[in-house]
């Protein structure tokens, strides 16, 4: 009996005697063991070529940081002048800073109107002046103010048809990212002119900073 883990081979004739072969049947044999064998050498000189050695290097990573452009005031939101039953000869004079703190270099920061109504504002002597020192806050006090330069003397209404942007805008102060703050005191007069009863005005003042 055999065993079931082995596997006999036993030569088996089919109509022609088992013999050795050839030498005609070695040659061919010979030759295609050589044909062959080239076939699986191309093989891996062809694995060989394809393979590379490999380096890379990399920068990051990369960011990206935007500068400010920070302009404020200090009138706590209230207005610069807010009067009723006016007069000619009635007159106010009040103060703000005006605050830049960003840290870009700026082309300069520039006052202009913004949202001016009624008609009274063609009446009303208007003058703006630029400096240092005041007191300002929510009282606008001009205690301190030291005058630097005078930005406008007119009206209301030639102020508002003049100065409408930043690039019409009064003033030449320049800050950098160290920051900086100027006073502006705002003085308006109602004009002795009869054409000016029953009128009103409302005007808005802006400051713009605008980076270099």
């Amino acid at each position: 009996m055999y065993s079931s883990s082995h596997l006999f081979v036993v030569p088996v004739q089919i109509g022609h005697s088992l013999h050795t072969p050839s030498k005609r049947t070695s040659r061919v044999v010979l030759v295609l063991a050589i044909v062959i064998g080239w076939v699986a050498g191309a093989g891996i000189v062809w694995k060989t070529s394809y393979a590379a050695f490999s380096t890379t290097t990399t920068n990051g990573p990369n960011s990206l940081s935007a500068g400010t452009v920070v302009l404020t005031n200090d009138s706590s939101g209230s207005f610069l002048f807010s009067s009723s039953n006016v007069k000619p000869g009635s007159t106010g004079t009040t103060c703000l800073n005006v605050t830049y703190s960003g840290t870009l270099n700026t082309a300069g920061v520039r006052l202009y109107a913004t949202s001016l109504t009624g008609g009274l504002g063609t009446y009303v002597t208007f003058v703006i002046d630029e400096g240092t020192g005041a007191t300002g806050g929510a009282g606008e006090s001009c205690t301190g103010f030291t005058l630097g330069t005078n930005l406008l003397t007119g009206t209301i209404a030639s102020f508002a048809a003049a100065n409408t942007n930043f690039a019409t805008g009064l003033s030449s102060w320049a800050p950098t990212s160290a920051g900086g703050t100027k006073s502006y005191r705002v003085t308006w007069t109602i004009q002795n002119n009869s054409s000016a009863q029953n009128l009103t005005c409302g005007i808005t003042l802006t400051w713009e900073a605008d980076n270099s």
